[in-house]
């Protein structure tokens, strides 16, 4: 009886699929370092731009700080009581960016110190050239602050020149000017209390570095817009900003002329020089806020540019290692199908004999019985065994030929 039997053939591979698993390999090993730095790079920027709107949100009430205690500094000079009311909603604003991201920036503890000063400031009663020293000093913790917050955002100095110009607006000119308008006006009522060569040269100096810190506030806005506008992938600033710096510079211009005309600098009568000096402090508080806004919003801008650039970072990281996947299953060698082989073995156990030769069937027999019997076929499989019920069929129709081959022998006899 013909079986066949499964006979397994050893996988070989061979030296051209080595050389191509190596390359795939190589070339995969390049697509994920190509990956993990594009988003090394994306998410560190994300990272930077988040910091940088942190800034921006406590520079908003900070800025505006300054300016409201520009003003009570003026009004204890000139000898009449500061406004808590407004001083008090200032620090509770400042309070409220500081609890969310003063630590993050490095300026809880500087905050904690420069809201107990102008707490202790606010309650003593002061003026002249006592209130002009005590406020200035607090006014000093307060810019040096901004300047912290600057830092450890880094929105100083940005890679964007956009955005590096907007910062260098709000976060250096604009204290300047604040602080040098105010102490110009300050120091113009201290000298008419005590006339003398050396107030009047002071209150020149503060009138020369509103000009010159104006002057570059002016020049960085302006390069701001005109970069913006210049930039055909990015929307132009919005009419808000250059309208503030419209009527920033009209300010300023009333109040001193140009950084270059200051060496033929006259003596202007105070009440004059004071309504110049609240004029631009009332101009510039309102340009910081636009500034600093539309700062933000370029800030928004490239989060959002880098969050979509992250996200095709990971779709392409995706598609690419299936990609990967599926070329290197082709690659590969098939896994090998198992071999049939035949083997005869008679019934009675003794291999080669066949069915006949353990029956003592004739050689038509031992060929035409198992295919009667439906126990092999040259197309059957070791997925259907003998029969052994065909097989003890097959003894008996044997023993049947036998016997009768034997009565035709006794006949004959």
């Amino acid at each position: 009886m013909s079986n066949r039997i499964h006979a397994a053939v050893p996988r070989r591979w061979g030296s051209h699929v080595l050389s191509r698993l190596a390359v795939v390999v190589a070339a995969g090993a390049l697509f994920v370092f190509v990956m993990a730095q594009s988003w090394s790079v994306t998410s560190g920027g994300l990272s930077d731009v988040e910091a940088e709107r942190h800034g921006v949100a406590y520079l908003q009430p900070l800025v505006q700080l300054v300016g409201e205690l520009t003003d009570a500094q003026s009004a204890a000079v000139r000898g009449t009581q500061p406004n808590a009311t407004q001083i008090d909603a200032a620090v509770t604003a400042v309070d409220g960016v500081d609890d969310t991201h003063g630590d993050a920036l490095g300026a809880h503890r500087r905050w904690s110190e420069l809201r107990g000063r102008i707490a202790t400031l606010m309650g003593q009663r002061l003026g002249g050239e006592q209130a002009y020293a005590a406020y200035s000093s607090v006014v000093a913790l307060a810019v040096d602050l901004i300047h912290k917050i600057g830092d450890t955002s880094r929105l100083v100095p940005d890679p964007q020149l956009d955005t590096y110009y907007l910062a260098d607006a709000t976060l250096l000119r604009v204290p300047d000017v604040l602080v040098g308008a105010g102490r110009a006006a300050d120091l113009a009522v201290i000298a008419d209390r005590s006339p003398s060569e050396g107030a009047q040269t002071r209150v020149s100096v503060a009138r020369y570095q509103v000009s010159v810190a104006s002057e570059q506030l002016n020049t960085s806005l302006h390069k701001a817009l005109d970069h913006r506008t210049a930039d055909g992938t990015a929307a132009a600033m919005g009419p808000n900003l250059a309208g503030q710096l419209d009527a920033f510079t009209s300010a300023v211009d009333a109040f001193v002329p140009p950084a270059m005309w200051l060496q033929s600098l006259t003596r202007v009568d105070t009440a004059t020089l004071t309504s110049g000096a609240e004029r631009v402090r009332q101009q510039t508080r309102p340009l910081a806020g636009a500034g600093l806004a539309e700062l933000d919003s370029l800030l928004r801008e490239r989060q959002d540019r880098l969050s979509i650039r992250q996200t095709w970072t990971m779709l392409g990281a995706g598609v690419g290692l299936l990609l990967l996947g599926a070329l290197l299953s082709l690659l590969l060698p098939a896994r090998p199908q198992p071999v049939l082989a035949e083997s005869s073995v008679g019934l009675g156990g003794v291999p080669g004999n066949g069915l006949g030769a353990g029956f003592g069937l004739g050689a038509g027999a031992e060929a035409g019985a198992p295919e009667r019997l439906g126990m092999t076929h040259p197309g059957m499989a070791m997925a259907h065994p003998p029969d052994p019920t065909a097989a003890e069929e097959l003894l008996h129709v044997g023993r049947a030929v036998r016997a009768h081959r034997r009565e035709q022998v006794g006949d004959v006899r």
